[in-house]
């Protein structure tokens, strides 16, 4: 009995520390904090905190919105990786860590 006890004591810390983690989507390892840390450092000034586009910058070279966006979260981590031809959309893949992009990622599609 003892030893289960102890079992539960040192398990009891777990569900404490996994309520103040940043939240992860189910079936993911991605941090969204973080996600949205790296979106805030590298992506707000031109698509905006909430992802519309509608900043000085998006809305003159007409970023499409992030908001709801029907990209698949392959095609939005492709274009943080690769950027996209013939726009400011440049490549992060050499700027950010493969983590660094997947939780950009994972935050895009809560947007």
């Amino acid at each position: 009995a003892e030893g289960e006890a102890g079992g539960e004591e040192a398990d009891a810390p777990t569900p404490t520390k996994a309520a103040t983690d940043k939240p992860k989507p189910a079936g993911s390892s991605a941090d969204l904090g973080a996600g949205k840390e790296v979106f805030m450092k590298k992506c707000k000034s031109c698509h905006n905190a909430n992802g519309d586009g509608k900043t000085k910058i998006g809305e003159k070279v007409e970023i499409p919105s992030l908001k709801k966006t029907k990209l698949s979260k392959a095609k939005v981590k492709s274009v943080i990786e690769n950027g996209v031809a013939d726009t400011k959309m440049k490549a992060y893949k050499s700027k950010l860590s493969g983590d660094e992009i997947d939780n950009v990622t994972a935050f895009v599609k809560t947007l």
